[in-house]
């Protein structure tokens, strides 16, 4: 009777957290700007395009990320600065990086731009050099 009880218990318990987090994919986990920041370079370093959709604030809007061909060379993106929070924005300085396989390098400087909305996401990509 007693387990009948428990088990009821952790059902009236678990089924609204688990609900929550599905609906709410912040919910249970409560990363800052910096952590989004850094799983979203990563991610567009790796161009994981699940991973992006799921760092974005809207994931159709986040595009279709196609793998860069690999006779062009290497892309990479990192992090060039501190983050500027303002409420519930954050401006992170970025700098995407394509090292051609001829030797050559190219770099274009801009700001990842993320929102909290109910958790942190990738709202855009502004001001490429």
């Amino acid at each position: 009777m007693i387990a009948t009880i428990a088990g009821g218990a952790a059902a009236v318990i678990l089924v609204p957290l688990a609900i929550t987090a599905f609906w709410a994919p912040g919910f249970l986990v409560d990363d800052g700007p910096e952590e989004v920041a850094e799983r979203a370079v990563a991610a567009l370093s790796s161009q994981d395009s699940a991973r992006i959709k799921d760092l974005a604030c809207d994931a159709a809007a986040s595009g279709n990320v196609q793998k860069l061909d690999q006779s062009l060379g290497k892309l990479t993106w990192r992090m060039t600065g501190d983050i500027t929070r303002n409420g519930d924005e954050a401006r992170v300085p970025v700098r995407v990086t394509l090292e051609r396989t001829n030797g050559d390098t190219l770099s274009q400087d801009g700001e990842m731009i993320l929102l909290d909305v109910n958790g942190w996401c990738v709202s855009t990509l502004e001001r490429f050099d």
